[in-house]
């Protein structure tokens, strides 16, 4: 670099060439953000091409507070998330442990249930390893308002399983256990009728709880028999009581199973067979046309 000593005066040539320069510098600038900003009006115009379909799988891959941020974007964005496609499966863990964390799990849980529950076809709840009375409180709470919510926004479950719930813990009190029985009753009474598949697999419910449950279930059935079209057909009771009881010598677990006709699968524990539920389940299980259609027993 050059510089003026004392007294000496920059000449004409000279200016002429920093002008020269720096004007390069500032064309050279302004093309840059030419570019920049054609680049950003072609990538939002190619996202404005693409079909609705295209966006469904790429909305499939967020998360659902990310889902919720692209419905402010445009109408467009906003009428593709609200498609039933996004929303039909579900899965909820809930922790049995206290957190702040867990407890917005939960209200989460619930918030989707009223926004888009009318979408919901398959639903999984999983619950593990409650550590407290006050754990097992706030997830009968969560179940009842969740279920409500369903209920409201007419949602028609093909598919529900609720695993873990180990009812027989010290954890859940007497009243809280009840509370939860009577809810998760009175959905099945009601919507149970839609139901394909159901897990509760490693509920344990004392005897009658577990057998009321089991009558709510039916009761929704026998109206879908009386239709002719198909009910449940899968059904999985593995640890559905609690392992200390010996289900065989209640008589009215076999005449509860005699009541679920076409079911194709079953999954009980050992300590629920006996000659009386094999007897049930071999007059129950012909399906809608007297063809024989339990092609699972485990």
């Amino acid at each position: 670099m050059e510089y003026l000593e004392e007294g000496e005066v920059l000449s004409g040539d000279d200016c002429d060439t920093h002008g020269h320069r720096n004007g390069e510098e500032g064309e050279t600038e302004k093309i840059k953000l030419e570019k920049l900003e054609e680049d950003k009006e072609y990538g939002q115009f190619m996202w404005s091409l693409l079909p609705d379909t295209c966006l469904r799988q790429v909305f499939l891959h967020l998360r659902d507070r990310d889902r919720v941020r692209a419905a402010l974007v445009c109408r467009q964005w906003h009428h593709v998330v609200r498609s039933p496609s996004l929303w039909r499966v579900r899965t909820f863990n809930f922790s049995g442990r206290v957190s702040r964390t867990h407890r917005s799990e939960m209200d989460t849980a619930v918030n989707f249930a009223k926004t888009y529950g009318g979408f919901l076809e398959d639903l999984e709840i999983r619950f593990s390893h409650p550590i407290n009375s006050l754990v097992t409180r706030r997830f009968q709470q969560t179940m009842r308002a969740f279920l409500s919510a369903l209920r409201k926004a007419r949602g028609r479950l093909r598919s529900l399983t609720v695993k873990h719930m180990d009812l027989d813990r010290s954890a859940w009190c007497r009243s809280v256990r009840s509370s939860l029985v009577r809810s998760l009753t009175f959905y099945l009474r009601r919507e149970g009728s839609y139901l394909n598949y159901l897990n509760l697999r490693g509920a344990r419910f004392y005897l009658l709880q577990g057998l009321e449950v089991l009558e709510a279930v039916a009761a929704a059935q026998q109206h879908v028999h009386l239709g002719r079209r198909p009910g449940l057909a899968t059904l999985n009771l593995e640890d559905f009581f609690s392992q200390s009881l010996a289900v065989y010598n209640s008589p009215g677990f076999a005449e509860v199973m005699c009541r679920f006709k076409g079911l194709r699968s079953l999954t009980i524990n050992y300590s629920c067979m006996s000659d009386q539920l094999l007897e049930a389940l071999a007059v129950a299980c012909k399906g809608l046309d007297n063809s024989g259609s339990l092609r699972s027993l485990t």
